[in-house]
């Protein structure tokens, strides 16, 4: 995928870098690519939408940040 095409679309162009409503504009275009991941033939291949091995993978870390946090120790990340 050539980035440079992608990039140029208008939905990733519609505010400056930096503006505060670029917070809620990258949720959406976010929403966008799942949404057309779900009705595209392609599922499962989309390098915008992670899938669940990814999800597990952060939420590991997460609860690792959390029990390091509680315990003041490093914790190792279960994978």
């Amino acid at each position: 995928m050539n980035n440079n095409i992608l990039l140029s679309e208008e939905r990733y162009n519609r505010f400056k870098a930096g503006h505060p409503a670029g917070f809620i504009e990258a949720f959406a275009n976010h929403y966008y690519d799942i949404a057309d991941l779900i009705l595209s033939d392609e599922r499962l291949n989309s390098p915008f939408v992670f899938d669940i091995d990814d999800a597990i993978e952060g939420l590991n870390m997460l609860d690792a940040m959390r029990n390091s946090s509680e315990s003041n120790t490093w914790v190792e990340v279960n994978k």
